[in-house]
């Protein structure tokens, strides 16, 4: 179970003894990881870039949901400017209705939904400026 933000691999406890058998190895760590991505509170990386630039905006971001808006505020965060390889940042969002986005700020570079009984959790992978400082990301029920 996995209790905090972060879970590390090490490539060693991905490999079985019979390099055959590698993918028996994989899969159930698949299956194990695979449904922590469809919860609010945790999403997978793609890789060990996505993980540090995920792991800087999870430290540093500021993000504070109010009515019809999602202000997200960036001060900290561009303090360790060279830490992040993109500008990319992925917000999760639970929501009882469907939800439609937009920014005047900020790009929507990819968006998921997934609804589990009358529940949606909404995945958004948006792009910024380099320096920005302050976003709003504006939402609203469709």
């Amino acid at each position: 179970m996995l209790t905090g933000p972060t879970c590390g691999l090490h490539r060693p406890n991905l490999l079985h003894a019979d390099p055959g058998r590698n993918s028996e190895i994989v899969d159930a760590w698949v299956k194990l990881l695979k449904p922590y991505n469809n919860k609010p509170e945790s999403l997978l990386a793609n890789n060990s870039s996505s993980f540090r630039n995920q792991l800087v905006h999870h430290v540093c971001t500021k993000v504070q949901i109010r009515e019809g808006k999602i202000d997200i505020d960036f001060l900290e965060t561009n303090k360790l400017n060279d830490q992040l390889s993109t500008n990319q940042l992925t917000v999760k969002i639970e929501s009882e209705r469907k939800l439609t986005f937009n920014s005047d700020d900020l790009k929507i570079f990819d968006s998921k939904k997934t609804q589990e009984k009358d529940t949606y959790l909404y995945t958004l992978v948006i792009d910024r400026r380099k320096d920005l400082e302050k976003a709003i990301l504006k939402f609203e029920a469709s």
